[in-house]
């Protein structure tokens, strides 16, 4: 399982929109910050290039089926999620079934707390008490929700998760028809500033974390995982390597 964390930089000499497809290329004109249009392309060019690696075809050339829940697929082969946030973005990719998501963590003054109640189930709502967790937790939440491909289709109140130490979480509530028990969960801090969240299957053998475009600082808050864990600082530069 492969992991690609990109931050914007003041500067993006690294894009290259020959990668992305026509219809990438007018969501990325549709945004009015630049940051944002840095962001998205970032994001979508990882997710080609990485993917051209793996599956021998140019990255432009790259089709991706959507299916009825809205869930991104390329190949039989291999599953990836990505995800955005405001000045970051994360792509995973694996021969196993993945889900990610990235949160900005931000100091809103606990302004979020009064909505809560539209993503907490009833337990978690007696142990969250800031911005911070909450956001912390809804990514975990997200990362699950892709990685069982439902989205959002999923009421995120039906469900809910409680870290209860640097090696476990605790899931609170079943979902019919899925087993739980078999998954492992990776929850990190990057820089102070972005919360990223990764769902997995336990029989994942190695994990390696890509850091693009500068140095980072990562901070582990949950790991669930025995899987081998390697972090690597590369330049962006590097997805178009040889890998």
């Amino acid at each position: 399982m492969d992991i690609y964390i990109y931050c914007i930089d003041s500067q993006a000499n690294d894009l290259d929109l020959n990668t992305l497809s026509k219809t990438e290329i007018n969501r990325y004109l549709n945004f009015f910050f630049i940051d944002d249009q840095i962001n998205y392309a970032a994001n979508q060019i990882i997710k080609r290039s990485v993917l051209e690696k793996k599956l021998g075809v140019l990255a432009k050339n790259i089709k991706y089926v959507t299916d009825k829940n809205g869930k991104k697929k390329v190949s039989s082969f291999y599953d990836f999620s990505a995800s955005r946030s405001k000045g970051a973005s994360v792509f995973g990719v694996s021969k196993n079934r993945i889900g990610v998501d990235i949160e900005k963590i931000i100091d809103t003054n606990n302004r979020y707390m009064p909505l809560k109640n539209a993503f907490l189930c009833d337990a978690e709502t007696g142990f969250i008490n800031n911005d911070r967790e909450l956001i912390i937790n809804w990514t975990i939440k997200e990362a699950f929700l892709k990685y069982i491909g439902k989205g959002l289709y999923v009421e995120p109140s039906s469900f809910g998760f409680k870290i209860l130490n640097q090696s476990k979480i605790e899931f609170y509530k079943g979902i019919n028809n899925f087993s739980l028990e078999c998954l492992d969960y990776l929850v990190f801090v990057i820089n102070r500033k972005y919360c990223i969240s990764i769902c997995f299957p336990k029989k994942e053998k190695k994990i390696r974390i890509f850091l693009l475009n500068k140095n980072r600082e990562i901070s582990i808050i949950c790991n669930t995982s025995a899987t081998n864990l390697e972090i690597l600082n590369k330049s962006f530069s590097f997805i178009f390597n040889k890998q």
